[in-house]
C-alpha cells in the first residue's frame, strides 16, 4: 500500500532539517579557511629537496637567521605571533622542537643535522628554506688572500675532537670619534677573527659561535654603514656591513675585546646625527701633523676599563682602579635615562618599553652583579640589580647604547643639578631641579616595599641629583642620572619641562624658609645674642623635648612607657600624648602655670 502524504511529512522535514546543516557548514568552511590564511601564525611544508618556513607579518619586519652549535636561531625585531611549534611537524626532517624567548623575539630549533639557509622576503613576509647540508668540511684556506687582514687571539691550536663550543650572547656597542667611528665586539674570552674587505662590503668572521645582538649592532652603526647580515661561517660567526664609498676598516684587539674602526676619507664630513649635535670634527689630512696615534694591541693583561679602547684619550687620574664590569642596554631610538639607588638595589630606568636580557646582564657583570631583574608594568623599561657592597655605577653613552661602567665609587653624577626651594607660601612651596628635556614622569612599583617610585629620564648625559634630600612630603633619592623621588603625602607629583623638573603637590610641600641672607656691612654695630637668653629656633625646639640623653634612655624610656599604660579617664586624649612627650621639666612648668 502506497504511504500517504501524512506518514512522509516526518521524512521530509528530517531531510530538509540536514540539507540546511550540510549548507551552513559548507557555507562556514570558506570563512574558516580566510580566517587561517589571514592568520600571522607561522606556516611551513617540505618540497623536494628542501623545507620551507614563513613567517608572516603585518609590516616589514628586520631578522636574522645562523646556525649555531646545532641550532637554528631566528631573531626578529618584534615579537613572533603564533606558535612557532606549528612549522616542526612539517619540517620534522630538519627540526627537532623549538624554544621562544621570553620576548617571544627569539626562536631557536635544534637541528636534526647540519643544514644550509637561504632567506628571502614576499612582501611583509619572511620566508626561511632549509635543506641538507652536503658539503665536506672545509678545508685550511690558502694563503694567498692579501686582502683578508688575520688577528690571531688564542696562541693554542684546539684539539680536533674538542666538543662543540656553544653560542654566546655578544653584545657589539660604539663610539664616534674625529674621523673614525669605532665598533667594539664585547668577547668574555680571547677569539680569533678575520676582516675582509671586498668592495662595499668587510666581513668580520669570527672562529667561535655567537649569537650577535642585531639590535645593539644597528644603534652603535653610523647612518651611512648598514647590517647586512650575521651568518655561520664554519664553526664560527660571520657579520658583514656594508660600507660608503671610500671608507676604510682597521681594526685591534684590547684584551678579549674585538674594536673595528670605520675609518672616513680625509676631509669627508660625518653624516648628520639623529639628535642633531655636532658631528665630531673632519678627519685630518693625509701627512698632516694632526695625525691621531697608531692604534695598536693593548695587553691582555692590563685591567683597563672598556673606554680605554680609545688609544687617542689620554689617561686621566681618575680612571676607575680595580675590577670594573660594563653593562649595555641597547635602544633603536634616542631614550633617555635614570640610574639611583634604594634600599640597596641599583635602578635603572629608560623613557622606551623593551625586553632586557637580564641572564645577559648577569653573566656580563660576573661577580661584582648579584642578581638582576626587570620590572614589569609602566610605560618604560626598568631594571634592578644588587651589586657587591661598594659597588657602584658611572653612566656613559655610545650612540644608542647605554653603558653603566660600575666600579667601586661613591654613587655621584657627573654633572649635578641644581636644587632649589621656591617658596608659595610661608611655610610651603616646591622643589625646582634643573634638569633639562627630561621624560614625562613614570610611576615604577618597588617590590621591597610597594610604593611608587617616581623616575624622570633626561638625556644629558651623567646628570643627576647629588645629594638627595628628604622632606615631609616627599623624599628625593641621590642618582647618578636622572631624577627620582618617593612620595610620603597624596599628590606628590614631578612635573618635568623643557629647562627644569618642579617635585610639588596640592598646597604645596612643607619647606623650612632658606636662612635670610647676611647684613651687609655699614658703620653700625650689629648687636650680638645673649647665649644665656632665650634662642630663636625652628619649627621644633629639641632642646625642649629631649630628657637625660644617651646616658639616661633606657629608664627614659621605660618611664614613658609606663606613662603610656596609664589611661587618666578625666583627662583629653590629645592632652595625654602631649604629656607623654614632653620632658618632665617641662610637664612640671606647664602644671606651675597651671596652678597660678
Amino acid at each position: 500500500m502506497a504511504d500517504s502524504p501524512r506518514s512522509t511529512l516526518p521524512l521530509r522535514f528530517f531531510r530538509m532539517r540536514w540539507g540546511l546543516l550540510a549548507l551552513a557548514i559548507v557555507a562556514a568552511v570558506p570563512g574558516l579557511a580566510l580566517a587561517q590564511a589571514s592568520s600571522p601564525s607561522p606556516r611551513a611544508a617540505a618540497h623536494d629537496g628542501y623545507g620551507r618556513m614563513v613567517f608572516d607579518w603585518n609590516s616589514t619586519v628586520g631578522f636574522t637567521a645562523e646556525q649555531a652549535d646545532g641550532q637554528l636561531v631566528l631573531r626578529f625585531d618584534k615579537p613572533i605571533v603564533g606558535d612557532p611549534k606549528a612549522v616542526v611537524k612539517p619540517l620534522s626532517r630538519y627540526l627537532k622542537g623549538v624554544r621562544l624567548s621570553p620576548d617571544r623575539t627569539v626562536a631557536t630549533f635544534p637541528l636534526t643535522g647540519p643544514v644550509q639557509i637561504k632567506t628571502s622576503r614576499s612582501g611583509n613576509a619572511v620566508v626561511i628554506d632549509l635543506s641538507e647540508d652536503k658539503t665536506p668540511p672545509a678545508a685550511t684556506p690558502p694563503a694567498a688572500r692579501p686582502v683578508a687582514a688575520t688577528a690571531t687571539i688564542a696562541q693554542a691550536a684546539a684539539p680536533t675532537s674538542a666538543p662543540a663550543v656553544p653560542a654566546i650572547e655578544l653584545m657589539v656597542r660604539g663610539g664616534e670619534h674625529t674621523g673614525f667611528n669605532r665598533l667594539v665586539f664585547d668577547w668574555p674570552k680571547p677569539v680569533g677573527y678575520t676582516v675582509e674587505e671586498t668592495g662595499d662590503k668587510v666581513t668580520v668572521a669570527f672562529d667561535r659561535p655567537a649569537n650577535l645582538n642585531a639590535t645593539s649592532l644597528r644603534a652603535s652603526l653610523p647612518p651611512d654603514v648598514g647590517f647586512l647580515e650575521a651568518r655561520p661561517a664554519g664553526k664560527g660567526t660571520a657579520v658583514v656591513l656594508s660600507l660608503p664609498q671610500g671608507m676604510r676598516v682597521r681594526h685591534f684587539t684590547s684584551g678579549p675585546r674585538v674594536a673595528l674602526d670605520l675609518v672616513r676619507a680625509a676631509g669627508t664630513a660625518p653624516p648628520p646625527r639623529a639628535n642633531g649635535a655636532p658631528p665630531p670634527p673632519l678627519a685630518p689630512a693625509p701627512g698632516s701633523t694632526d695625525q691621531p696615534p697608531a692604534l695598536k694591541p693593548l695587553a691582555p693583561a692590563a685591567p683597563a676599563p672598556l673606554a680605554s679602547l680609545d688609544e687617542s684619550a689620554v689617561p686621566q687620574s681618575s680612571a676607575p682602579v680595580g675590577k670594573m664590569v660594563s653593562l649595555g642596554f641597547a635602544f633603536d631610538k634616542p631614550t633617555g635615562a635614570a640610574v639611583f639607588r634604594r634600599g640597596g638595589w641599583l635602578w635603572a630606568v629608560f623613557d622606551i618599553k623593551t625586553e632586557i636580557d637580564t641572564k645577559l646582564l648577569k653573566r656580563t657583570g660576573g661577580d661584582v652583579v648579584q642578581h638582576v631583574e626587570q620590572i614589569q608594568g609602566g610605560k618604560g623599561t626598568a631594571v634592578r640589580m644588587l651589586t657587591s657592597p661598594g659597588f657602584n655605577p658611572s653612566v656613559r653613552k655610545e650612540g644608542q647604547l647605554w653603558v653603566l661602567d660600575i666600579h667601586e665609587q661613591p654613587l655621584l653624577p657627573k654633572t649635578a643639578a641644581a636644587v632649589s626651594a621656591q617658596m608659595d607660601f610661608q611655610d610651603r612651596g616646591r622643589l625646582v631641579i634643573a634638569a633639562a628635556d627630561g621624560s614625562p614622569a613614570m610611576a615604577v612599583r618597588d617590590p621591597e616595599v610597594g610604593d611608587i617610585i617616581q623616575v624622570v629620564t633626561v638625556p644629558t648625559i651623567g646628570l643627576g641629583v647629588r645629594a638627595g634630600r628628604d622632606y615631609p612630603g616627599v623624599e628625593l633619592l641621590t642618582s647618578a642620572q636622572g631624577v627620582a623621588a618617593v612620595g610620603r603625602a597624596d599628590g606628590v607629583r614631578l612635573d618635568p619641562s623643557k629647562s627644569q623638573v618642579e617635585v610639588a603637590m596640592p598646597g604645596g610641600l612643607y619647606l623650612t624658609q632658606p636662612p635670610p641672607p647676611p647684613p651687609e656691612a655699614s658703620g653700625v654695630e650689629t648687636p650680638v645674642a645673649d647665649p644665656e637668653g632665650p634662642q630663636e629656633t625652628g619649627p621644633l625646639d629639641i632642646s625642649k623635648w629631649m630628657r637625660g640623653g644617651n646616658d639616661t634612655f633606657v629608664a627614659d624610656r621605660r618611664k614613658l612607657l609606663q606613662r603610656m599604660t596609664t589611661r587618666h579617664f578625666k583627662m583629653d586624649a590629645g592632652r595625654q600624648r602631649y604629656l607623654c612627650c614632653r620632658s618632665p621639666q617641662a610637664v612640671a612648668a606647664d602644671d606651675d602655670v597651671a596652678t597660678q
